[in-house]
């Protein structure tokens, strides 16, 4: 026995679709009522080519209760499409009570400038699936519910023929979220997944964001693409894209399904809070300016017995030992009220990897034991670490 040294992303509801609406350009499926809160799609197929530049966009207008227009409410961006080809845009049922029924349009447009659109299809109602008075307490539950289990992996459902994808339903800021991702048919040659995390600010977008490079995925497959939520004053939700294309050009992607909002899960004023929180915590975990710990010092003494301070020559399978060391914190060096003492067994080192059954150089692992921390205050002491060796190799080594 050798002692060389111590180191110091539930479910929100999609109705079926219901109704249709169609003319010599368009079909498109929409639900007949949603609930507050809940997730919804419109199933859009197109039924002849578009003229070069052209694209087909979805704009989620919202209507009072007395039948007037309110406002033009959510659209979602612009998507080239081929003749025949259905795509699904997603939406929200955001409750408010002015609100009386949703009136999708869906319109195709150069670039989704519909200032120059060349058709537009008017998609009826789509009305609150609850009576007026039972809906804010439905969308209220809705909130909790997707409040509640932002943390623990709530999650929106996202679908359609060639992806299932699976987005949080809110993010905090500062924490990583997870958008899954499963490929229901067999990509062309060449082709990849790709999954881009849009930024939007109140009112419209805002940039692209972030991008996760393209993966390779078989029929059936599931991948996760994992990202950060950076809090931004003026960044209001995101707006994953989820995209094929050969080696994931986005200018050549033969299939995009948009995966609805992701919004905070806490308002700006806490989102600020927390960043500053986490800004200060960051901080903390760094060494304040001066100090190199040079000042304080750690010897170890040895292997012993347990609980004694009789040495240990040889450590045999299921043997409990103690590894001690002594040392000083000088209180000019001891920070952010906490430092331990650390211990890290390193077991028979492989130095030359047959390449077969090793594939690299290494320390073998040693079952039963592991990093240990002890917690020190300023001062001189004796720190004292418990290991047991489970399981021994047919060659040994073992230092701290």
């Amino acid at each position: 026995m050798k002692i060389k040294a111590i180191h110091l992303f539930a479910l929100l509801a999609i109705p079926a679709l219901a109704a249709i609406h169609e003319d010599d350009f368009l079909k498109v499926e929409t639900p007949d009522t949603v609930a507050p809160g809940a997730g919804f799609q419109v199933k859009v197929t197109l039924k002849k080519d578009l003229a070069e530049g052209e694209n087909v966009t979805v704009a989620m207008h919202r209507f009072k209760p007395s039948g007037s227009w309110r406002d033009t409410g959510e659209w979602r961006p612009p998507q080239s499409m081929k003749k025949d080809e259905t795509k699904v845009f997603s939406f929200t049922a955001k409750w408010k009570e002015d609100i009386g029924h949703f009136g999708p349009l869906v319109f195709i447009a150069p670039n989704g400038n519909w200032g120059k659109a060349t058709h537009k299809l008017f998609c009826g109602k789509i009305n609150w699936a609850k009576k007026a008075e039972e809906a804010p307490k439905k969308a209220e539950e809705a909130s909790k519910k997707t409040e509640g289990g932002a943390a623990s992996g709530a999650t929106s459902v996202h679908e359609d023929d060639f992806l299932k994808v699976e987005t949080p339903a809110k993010v905090t800021p500062g924490k990583g979220f997870q958008v899954k991702v499963t490929l229901k048919k067999d990509l062309a040659e060449g082709e990849n997944v790709s999954v881009a995390m849009h930024r939007f600010k109140q009112g419209g977008w805002l940039d692209t964001g972030e991008w996760r490079p393209p993966q390779t995925m078989k029929k059936g497959e599931t991948k996760t693409f994992t990202f950060t939520a950076k809090w931004k004053e003026n960044l209001h939700h995101y707006g994953p894209l989820v995209f094929i294309a050969p080696n994931g050009t986005w200018n050549k992607a033969t299939h995009k399904l948009f995966c609805g909002e992701i919004h905070w899960a806490m308002s700006a004023e806490d989102a600020a809070r927390q960043k500053a929180a986490d800004e200060a915590a960051a901080a903390r975990k760094k060494p304040p300016e001066g100090i190199t710990y040079k000042k304080s010092w750690l010897v170890p003494r040895g292997c012993f017995k347990p609980g004694t301070d009789e040495p240990m020559q040889e450590v045999h399978e299921g043997e409990s030992f103690e590894i001690v060391a002594d040392y000083y914190l000088d209180p000019s060096e001891y920070w952010n009220d906490k430092c331990h003492v650390v211990a890290f067994p390193c077991g028979p080192w492989i130095d030359n990897p047959d390449g077969v059954h090793e594939k690299g150089r290494r320390h073998v692992g040693y079952s039963g034991l592991g990093w240990s921390f002890k917690p020190v205050t300023p001062g001189q002491g004796t720190v004292r670490f418990k290991q047991t060796i489970k399981k021994v190799y047919r060659y040994n080594s073992l230092f701290f």
